[in-house]
């Protein structure tokens, strides 16, 4: 089973030269679109699922892995993930005694009664 995830992946304090095959070895991994921020820093970020049973930390250990592959060493890899299946939300329901308050002035806070 598949679960959705937004991973966002931030590299830093890696070899200039070595971006192009960051993101390449990266991408192996995940879709990624990035963003360089500075010339020690990478963002990249992008949505798809992880299969095959593949945990965030496994994830995360893995993408780690092949950046520092690709670096020739060690680098910082902060890896982000939601996972957007279960997200947290809040349900706000106004009944008619609300509009009337509302409507009034009153209750500048908006929350419902």
């Amino acid at each position: 089973m598949s679960r959705q995830y937004s991973m966002e992946a931030t590299v830093r304090g890696f070899d200039p030269a070595k971006t192009e095959a960051i993101k390449a070895a990266a991408q192996e991994l995940w879709t990624f679109e990035w963003f360089t921020t500075s010339d020690a820093e990478l963002t990249g970020d992008g949505e798809s699922a992880l299969a095959g049973g593949v945990t965030e930390v496994e994830f995360a250990a893995q993408l780690a892995r092949a950046v520092w592959q690709a670096n020739g060493g060690f680098c910082s890899v902060t890896v982000n993930a939601t996972y957007l299946e279960a997200l947290p939300f809040e349900s706000y329901e106004y009944l008619g005694e609300d509009f009337a308050r509302l409507m009034a002035g009153k209750g500048h806070d908006g929350a419902p009664t």
